[in-house]
């Protein structure tokens, strides 16, 4: 999948792939079958698994080489406090209002995932 996603640019691929997984998950939370709801959930990660390589090839391509495995690794330790921030805010809120806003959530966490790749700058050919 990363090669396809070389070939078409990583920012591109992202943003195709979130959609694909946000549309997976929207199918999730609006169809009530239980195994149309498995499939559904098992292609939302079969989308999201190119997502951190392909974050990678994009950071590696806008950061200059000389502060690149220091940036890269605060970017991963941001995303894996991403990672741990948003469960427990989603368990707070599933606990506090039932486990109907954990669908919602999903959807809000691709939304804003495809605002800050929209954000980031356009990625160009290495000058170094």
């Amino acid at each position: 999948m990363t090669h396809f996603a070389h070939k078409l640019g990583e920012k591109r691929a992202v943003v195709g792939l979130a959609i694909g997984a946000a549309s997976f998950q929207l199918l999730v939370w609006l169809v009530p079958n239980i195994i149309g709801n498995a499939v559904a959930e098992a292609l939302v990660g079969l989308f999201l698994g190119p997502v951190y390589p392909c974050a990678t090839a994009v950071f590696s391509k806008l950061l200059p080489r000389n502060v690149q495995v220091t940036a890269l690794s605060v970017v991963g330790g941001m995303g894996s406090s991403g990672g741990a921030l948003v469960p427990f805010i989603t368990g707070m809120l599933a606990q506090r209002l039932g486990t109907v806003v954990l669908h919602p959530i999903v959807l809000v966490s691709f939304a804003s995932m495809l605002v800050t790749w929209f954000l980031l700058p356009r990625v160009g050919k290495r000058s170094e």
